[in-house]
């Protein structure tokens, strides 16, 4: 779902941009009908019995300790996802009155193109937060830090090995959203923009390898109030950005995600460590 996303966004971008000659507009219409195509896939996934949980709604009957459970750890994620969305907004919105409608399709096209080629390093931090809830809820200090030592190698590999392929193809790939049109002549500048992306590839990983990490420590609290510091950084510099012109736009993306990354690597350590050592000092104290 999060490949047909990205890939939705890269194709019709160009397309009811600058060939529908829709403007600003365009971009509105590709963002609704991507997300359209992901929940299409979604449900054709689960109503083709692949998926293992069945939802069932006949015999339901609500439970205060469970409800709670879910509100602790889904409220804050709510939260999390609605500052991200406001964030988007706001950036869309100084993006468009710095660069217009063309600067919009400039930094869209590469952007998309990272998060497509980051989605295995996403994969990678998603499937870590089963393990090590598990090995949380269990008391095992050891399989805890073995997943995440594990994952997070995972996560450090996959991503250069996500901006090895954007370096090296990069310049083929651009060529499929610039062939023909009122894009060809921005072909050059697409390639180059990706390239000064290049460089956050891998911070941007580790901030959705953090907040998976903080989820499965149940500490989606402290990711909330991360997201919006970050988020809150990195509109901060976007603004100063488009007070100058696109090319400090590119570089400024670039800056926010690498010290978002750095940020949320940093606080999901500790918060790591903390819950470690607490396992494992309870353990040697059990033992004893």
């Amino acid at each position: 779902m999060n490949i047909a996303t990205a890939a939705t966004n890269l194709i019709l971008d160009p397309i009811f941009i600058f060939s529908l000659n829709m403007g600003v507009a365009g971009a509105s219409w590709t963002t609704m009908l991507s997300s359209v195509v992901a929940v299409v896939i979604g449900l054709w996934f689960y109503y083709s019995g692949k998926t293992f949980v069945k939802l069932r709604f006949k015999g339901i009957r609500f439970k205060r300790e469970r409800i709670w459970d879910v509100m602790y750890v889904g409220t804050p994620q709510v939260l999390e996802n609605n500052i991200h969305s406001m964030a988007n907004l706001l950036l869309m919105s100084l993006i468009i009155g710095c660069g217009g409608a063309l600067g919009l399709t400039l930094y869209n096209i590469p952007w998309k193109t990272v998060h497509l080629l980051m989605v295995p390093a996403m994969a990678i931090a998603a499937s870590m937060v089963p393990i090590i809830s598990a090995a949380r809820g269990q008391k095992d200090a050891d399989k805890m830090k073995q997943a995440y030592i594990y994952a997070l190698k995972m996560e450090v590999a996959l991503g250069l090995a996500a901006m090895l392929v954007a370096f090296v193809l990069g310049d083929f790939w651009m060529y499929l959203f610039s062939y023909n049109g009122d894009m060809v002549a921005w072909h050059d500048e697409l390639v180059r923009i990706l390239w000064i992306y290049i460089p956050f590839m891998v911070f941007y990983g580790l901030i959705s390898f953090g907040s998976s990490l903080l989820g499965a420590l149940n500490k989606s609290q402290i990711s909330a109030a991360t997201i919006f510091i970050r988020q809150t950084l990195f509109i901060g510099i976007i603004f100063i950005c488009c007070q100058h012109d696109m090319e400090w736009v590119y570089w400024g993306v670039t800056v926010s995600e690498i010290l978002g990354g750095v940020l949320m690597t940093a606080i999901s350590e500790l918060e790591f460590r903390n819950v470690y050592n607490r396992i494992k000092n309870e353990s040697s104290g059990s033992s004893s």
